[in-house]
């Protein structure tokens, strides 16, 4: 498991320069299934209250939101969308 603080550095390293069109490109693909991963994380299942989470639980939410605001650096707002109303059609 790679830490979620490894994709932050990544994502502000690849955007930091001007330049950058080409290498966040090349990332696409990773962040997509990053998020995928995140969508899927947080996911709650039919037969538990989200409103019932624990404290460690929406810490950890939290911490996913982050990160899927790290994937939106690298896809576009479009892109993005896209991907999760697909994850939301698959179920």
């Amino acid at each position: 498991s790679i830490p979620f603080e490894f994709w932050h550095r990544l994502v502000n390293e690849v955007c930091r320069h001007p330049e950058t069109d080409a290498k966040i490109d090349q990332f696409q693909g990773i962040y997509v299934e990053l998020l995928s991963v995140t969508i899927r994380r947080c996911t709650v299942s039919p037969n538990e209250d989200p409103f019932q989470a624990d404290d460690d639980c929406t810490n950890y939410r939290q911490r996913l939101l982050n990160l899927a605001e790290d994937c939106l650096e690298i896809l576009t707002p479009n892109s993005a969308l896209e991907h999760v109303l697909k994850s939301l059609q698959d179920g």
